[in-house]
Parts: C-alpha cells; sequence; structure tokens
C-alpha cells in the first residue's frame, strides 16, 4: 500500500497500491528526458512548470514502479482528475495549487514544459 501521502482522497485505488500522483512526461516536459534536468535548465522558472498531477482512476499507476502520465501536448487535460472545476498540480518550486478546469489549452501546455519560453498569465491559471 502506497504510503498516506501518495493516496488520493478521491479514490479507493491506494488500498490496491496504486497512487493518482504522477509525473507528466514527455517531449518538453521537465522529466522527458533520460536523465532529469538541473535547476539552470528550468527556463520558464520552477514556479510556472507543472512537476506532479492528480490523474483520475484509469490513470493510476503502481506506486513503487516507474511509470507516469504519458503528456499528450494535443489533449493536455488528459488523465488529470477534476474535482470541482479544478485538478491538484505541484510545481517544480514545490507549490501545490487547485488550477481550474477553464484554463486556456496554451497555458496548460506552457505550465508542461520547462524550457518553452512561454510567459504565463498566473490570473489564467485560476490560482
Amino acid at each position: 500500500m502506497p504510503p498516506e501521502f501518495l493516496r488520493s482522497p478521491f479514490s479507493k485505488l491506494g488500498e490496491k497500491g496504486r497512487t493518482c500522483y504522477v509525473v507528466p512526461v514527455g517531449e518538453g516536459t521537465a522529466f522527458g528526458g533520460r536523465e532529469g534536468p538541473t535547476i539552470k535548465d528550468f527556463k520558464d522558472g520552477t514556479s510556472c512548470t507543472i512537476a506532479v498531477v492528480e490523474v483520475d482512476d484509469e490513470h493510476a499507476v503502481i506506486w513503487t514502479t516507474p511509470e507516469d502520465l504519458p503528456y499528450d501536448p494535443k489533449n493536455p487535460v488528459q488523465g488529470l482528475r477534476f474535482c470541482n472545476g479544478r485538478f491538484n498540480a505541484v510545481f517544480a518550486d514545490g507549490s501545490a495549487h487547485r488550477l481550474s478546469a477553464k484554463i486556456a489549452p496554451d497555458t496548460l501546455r506552457a505550465l508542461f514544459t520547462f524550457a518553452g519560453g512561454e510567459v504565463i498569465d498566473f490570473k489564467e491559471m485560476g490560482k
């Protein structure tokens, strides 16, 4: 069973050894390569880069395996767990936020990348 901090209060899958807290992986994400970036590689800033998201039960993974959420820039909300019109994300600076489901797809795509050079409008994030 995963530690308590890896169990979602919105899922019973923790009892089955699964977690809904995963890292988005794919091209342009902080975890898209064989080696993770160094802090100086975060050109967009750690406060503007999503590092962990809460996913729906369908995308939950066994907590001890190196599985995560395949990030699809064509559908950046794929797999995210929405509750009351928001989803949970932890940024690379360690801050946790409930972001609006109404966030513009381009803004969400920018938040999933760490060195894309996009300018983020924090009002758009629903922070």
